[in-house]
């Protein structure tokens, strides 16, 4: 039951009319969710990750730097929503000056202060399909103590990267094979993760470097619906240096197509196909106008610190110095970040209780094959079972909305209607004979 921790259930019957009016003065503290192949913030708004990688520990000042110099505060300057921040469990080149959880906290700190969204991944296995490496590695990390304990602090503007552009499919000696032991894979992952009790969004990148797209799409469902919170947030890296205009523009549309969240975890000018910096990727520019035309997310790659200068937004980290390639990213009218990456909304979610207000009714209760709900705002609705998994997910529309819920088990089911936009939480029980 450790989804249910700060969730108030009402019990009702007959019918339930619900207020705004908060039980708890603190709130709630509430993760991003998805809706189909929407991501929605903890306010209800829909959201659309538009920003820019962070090669943090690649850094080696840091975080000797974070009193003056750590670049959080010039990333900030270009105005995204979102940041992917690189983290290494164990660094791969000895002499790297040592670096703490608690730095990872202070960094994720800064930039809720500024109203940005950290999406935190480990680059330890960055091209590997070494699935007993990720085990005992990455998720043993993201599922200790002490990891947990900070994604709980940090839930309302956090996601979970589990690992950058791990696994090989197509690439693969069987490839059948190896996209079913993909698969399983982060089912287990997923299991565990949620299991460990957390509860923020969990970001998985494509197979063959994060390039994959046709596995992603393969297999993005199953994942989504594997997990019971259906916080999964599907990944492709845009390394796609032989694709045209017309080709990136058929990817946003099979992208915006899929009925649940794909984002573009990394997009840049120039990738390495033919070795460091080697191939110009054109059509960039033109993936990314598709991606404004489609609202699918973005980030770019990367802000600083990369084997390839051009495709670095800013050659030293500072907001004043940006590339050529930078200043697409940050100040393009039709896409650039300056002017298209908006703001999530973090507030808590106070829970709500019974009074005359009438905000929602849910009725009949107790019910068998349906119940309705009447609401005075669009928002969204999750029924959970009894395990804390989330059984049914519905928008739900100004007006009356019928929730068809015939093929579940009997039992006692908790309810939970977030107004979109409100900052409120509307949380009821429902019977289900």
């Amino acid at each position: 039951m450790r989804y249910f921790t700060n969730l108030l259930t009402i019990a009702i019957a007959g019918f339930c009319c619900v207020s705004t009016a908060p039980v708890s003065a603190q709130g709630v503290d509430h993760p991003f969710y998805t809706v189909g192949k929407k991501i929605v913030d903890p306010c209800g708004n829909d959201f659309i990750p538009r920003g820019v990688n962070y090669s943090l520990v690649d850094d080696w000042d840091f975080p000797g730097n974070m009193n003056s110099g750590e670049l959080s505060s010039e990333i900030v300057k270009a105005n995204p929503n979102t940041v992917r921040i690189e983290w290494y469990v164990n660094y791969p080149s000895g002499g790297r000056p040592a670096y703490a959880l608690s730095d990872l906290d202070s960094v994720i700190t800064r930039f809720n202060r500024a109203g940005i969204v950290s999406m935190v991944e480990l680059h330890d296995l960055t091209g590997s399909d070494n699935f007993t490496s990720f085990n005992n590695t990455l998720l043993s990390w993201w599922t200790s103590p002490t990891v947990v304990a900070l994604l709980q602090k940090h839930k309302t503007h956090i996601m979970l990267n589990f690992a950058n552009e791990f696994g090989l499919v197509d690439w693969a000696a069987n490839p059948a094979t190896a996209y079913t032991d993909w698969v399983n894979h982060y089912k287990n992952a997923i299991t565990a993760v949620r299991n460990a009790g957390i509860d923020v969004p969990v970001v998985i990148d494509g197979p063959e470097y994060g390039t994959n797209l046709d596995r992603v799409l393969q297999a993005g469902s199953t994942l989504v619906t594997h997990d019971p919170l259906n916080r999964v947030i599907m990944s492709v890296h845009a390394y796609w240096y032989q694709k045209t205009a017309a080709d990136m523009n058929t990817v946003a549309i099979d992208i915006a197509n899929a009925g649940f969240p794909i984002i573009l975890g990394e997009v840049a000018n120039v990738q390495d196909a033919n070795g460091n910096c080697s191939d110009a990727i054109p059509a960039y520019t033109d993936l990314l106008q598709s991606c404004q035309t489609n609202s699918i997310g973005w980030l770019a790659w990367t802000w600083t610190n990369d084997n390839c200068g051009p495709r670095q937004v800013t050659p030293d980290g500072m907001y004043g110095n940006l590339s050529a390639y930078g200043g697409v990213i940050v100040n393009n009218a039709s896409f650039g970040l300056a002017s298209h990456a908006t703001k999530a909304c973090f507030a808590k979610l106070n829970v709500a209780s019974i009074n005359d207000t009438k905000t929602i009714r849910v009725y009949p209760n107790p019910t068998q094959d349906a119940f309705t709900i009447e609401s005075e705002a669009d928002g969204m609705l999750y029924l959970y079972n009894i395990q804390g998994q989330v059984v049914v997910t519905s928008e739900v529309s100004k007006g009356r909305n019928e929730i068809q819920i015939a093929q579940l088990p009997a039992g006692i089911y908790s309810g939970k209607f977030a107004a979109k936009g409100s900052g409120e939480l509307i949380a009821f029980r429902m019977v289900h004979e």
